[in-house]
């Protein structure tokens, strides 16, 4: 049975789909920048309860500092990775993706300077997340429901102007749940890509699918 029996297509969909990378050079300053106020923060804070004599205080602050040194360092380490590696494009067959859908990713990544690829992981992921009020609070939890992975068969020495490449093919499952967003509740559909560079920082970006309901079939609905 193929594809366009089993998901009959009520809406416009749009094939060879380039996905947008989540992740990229914005992150790198979203990264410094929050590592540049919690540190400020954390050493302002810290300093000022040393000089009153509360240990306590200066704890807290010192806490924030180590926050802040965190998120600096992740934000080199971002930094340097993208020095040797483009981001990733990945196109998907077809997009919205139904449920139970079978769809094949292709996936280019360029390489900026000579590297040695030791592994490329490829993950879809569907991903929860949830608010909720307990006595005064409001908390938040993200779990993954779902996650497969796949690896590109690509190894060893990339020299500029080639390019990391790589056919991948995924099956959202059909007893998913499809993307889905509420002011307390979202479930996201996501393809995660990390390339281990030996030697070097790791590159990792994130996109975002769009999962629609399986459609039914005229066969079903006269059941």
């Amino acid at each position: 049975m193929s594809d366009s029996e089993y998901f009959p297509v009520s809406e416009p969909r749009e094939p060879d789909f380039i996905l947008a990378a989540e992740s990229g050079s914005c992150g790198v300053f979203v990264l410094a920048g929050a590592g540049l106020l919690f540190g400020c923060i954390g050493g302002g804070f810290g300093f000022a309860a040393l000089n009153e004599g509360e240990t306590g205080g200066a704890l807290v602050g010192g806490v924030f500092f180590l926050i802040g040194l965190v998120f600096i360092g992740g934000a080199i380490k971002m930094f340097l990775a993208g020095m040797r590696l483009d981001p990733p494009s990945i196109t998907i067959s077809n997009s919205p993706l139904y449920l139970g859908e079978t769809f094949s990713a292709e996936i280019v990544q360029r390489v900026k300077q000579t590297a040695t690829i030791q592994s490329v992981q490829v993950t879809l992921v569907c991903r929860e997340w949830v608010q909720y009020t307990q006595g005064t609070d409001t908390r938040t939890e993200t779990h993954d429901i779902y996650m497969v992975h796949e690896s590109l068969d690509v190894r060893g020495v990339i020299e500029p102007p080639d390019s990391i490449r790589g056919h991948i093919e995924f099956q959202i499952p059909e007893e998913g749940m499809h993307t889905f967003t509420a002011s307390d509740n979202q479930v996201m559909w996501k393809i995660e890509m990390h390339t281990d560079v030996a030697g070097w920082p790791d590159f990792k970006a994130e996109f975002e699918l769009s999962v629609a309901p399986r459609l039914i079939k005229e066969s079903e609905q006269t059941e």
